[in-house]
């Protein structure tokens, strides 16, 4: 699906390749546009007009010099879990409320197997709370991701969380019901997935013109060899519909230490 109407940020290559085709420019004058640091006019001259920084650095640089972008038509999004099977994506990328009872019944298979009780939670639990919470209200259904792939390998540097990791569904299930054996039940859960990257693909909307703003400043920051942030990302929600399988472009499955495409 790679096409010039797309915005890619798979890495800074593909960012600074898709904003050269979205803002129909040739990569020196893209890298001249961004190589003067706006942050010292922004702290100038900055006032109410600008909720933060990548507004300005888009205003700046796009808007006042006249720059014509060229539809947009699709985005792409990184989902980052874990699985038991690659084949489980064959249905989409699925909302909690679907993919909860096979996690929380394999979960409590697995503890019966291990001979690990089942605890019931009291209703000041924290975690309890917080699993009441998302299975009860849609907008905590997702499926969620990522702009920025490598906020999904780096959490920390984007200040996220880190779904490779462990997916926040299953941290809650386990500390609200196995919480005295949740070092085993999770070490379980790990042994048995893997943590991995589900790129897809959105139609682009208008109201997703932040997207450009964060794109652009992860490119800034690279350009400027600043630190990427919490800024340089943005997430999309599917607001409780299922991401369909002709929307996947790719799986990748992460290890210790690489990342395999399949």
């Amino acid at each position: 699906m790679e096409s010039e109407n797309q915005l890619i940020c798979r890495s800074l290559d593909s960012i600074e390749r898709s904003l050269l085709s979205i803002f129909n420019l040739s990569k020196k004058d893209l890298r001249g546009l961004l190589s003067y640091d706006y942050e010292i006019l922004y702290e100038k001259c900055y006032d109410d007009e600008y909720q933060d920084f990548q507004d300005f650095l888009f205003d700046k640089i796009i808007t006042e010099k006249g720059i014509r972008i060229n539809p947009l038509t699709h985005i792409h999004w990184f989902h980052g879990s874990r699985c038991f099977n690659i084949n489980d994506y064959h249905f989409g990328i699925q909302p909690l409320n679907q993919v909860f009872p096979k996690i929380s019944e394999w979960i409590d298979q697995k503890a019966d197997v291990l001979n690990i009780p089942k605890q019931y939670p009291s209703g000041i639990d924290r975690s309890y709370s917080l699993l009441q919470m998302k299975l009860s209200n849609k907008c905590h259904w997702g499926p969620f991701a990522m702009l920025n792939r490598n906020a999904i390998i780096n959490p920390k540097q984007y200040c996220c969380y880190n779904y490779k990791e462990e997916p926040e569904i299953v941290r809650d299930y386990i500390n609200s019901y196995y919480s005295n054996t949740r070092d085993i039940i999770g070490q379980s859960y790990k042994n048995a997935t893997f943590p991995c990257i589900v790129e897809f693909y959105t139609p682009y909307h208008a109201s997703r013109n932040d997207t450009l703003e964060t794109a652009l400043y992860s490119l800034f920051c690279s350009y400027h060899q600043k630190p990427q942030s919490l800024y340089c990302n943005t997430c999309h929600s599917a607001e409780g519909i299922t991401v369909p399988y002709s929307q996947i472009i790719g799986i990748e499955i992460l290890d210790i230490d690489d990342e395999k495409k399949y």
